[in-house]
């Protein structure tokens, strides 16, 4: 099964998220968009203290899935977990649009109260900015993070890759 192309984005309860790297995690895995099995990419530092993945059947504008950071527990590498969107973390990654959405599980008890960008607690916030700010510096890479958005603007990003994904999944 290709968990990109096969899952569907939507649930009754938010989004499907599948996760490539879990929470404390130090090895970047990406999925392979073709043969759909994860591929480890390279290190991460520093630690991942949050889970991370990508919406199914979307296509963002850096020609990749849609990232999404899910918010509690740790998860396993290639599970689907139903989310809620509650904001996006605008950034570039190599002068490429390269956002972020910011998910917790439907089902998480103990995240129920977080349902937009002013329920999350703003050092969440300052340790995911400062993260996307230096995970590549060890590669001579460059990021830019600019600034958090609410839930709403998550929701646009999120229909717009679904819609850019529908118009070019043939061709894939």
């Amino acid at each position: 099964m290709n968990l990109w192309h096969e899952v569907n984005p939507i649930t009754k309860r938010g989004i499907n998220c599948i996760i490539e790297i879990p929470k404390g995690s130090t090895k970047k895995y990406e999925l392979n968009k073709n043969s759909g099995k994860f591929i480890l990419s390279r290190k991460t530092f520093p630690v991942l203290n949050y889970n991370y993945g990508f919406i199914p059947r979307t296509m963002a504008d850096d020609n990749d899935p849609l990232d999404v950071i899910v918010l509690g527990r740790k998860k396993f590498r290639g599970s689907i977990v139903a989310c809620r969107p509650v904001a996006i973390l605008k950034m570039k990654d190599e002068e490429k649009w390269d956002d972020k959405i910011l998910a917790v599980p439907a089902n998480n008890l103990e995240l129920k109260r977080i349902n937009n960008l002013t329920d999350v607690p703003k050092t969440v916030l300052d340790d995911i900015k400062s993260f996307f700010s230096h995970y590549k510096d060890n590669y001579f890479k460059k990021t830019k993070v600019f600034k958090w958005l609410a839930c709403s603007k998550a929701q646009l990003e999120i229909e717009k890759s679904i819609r850019r994904y529908s118009k070019i999944k043939n061709v894939l």
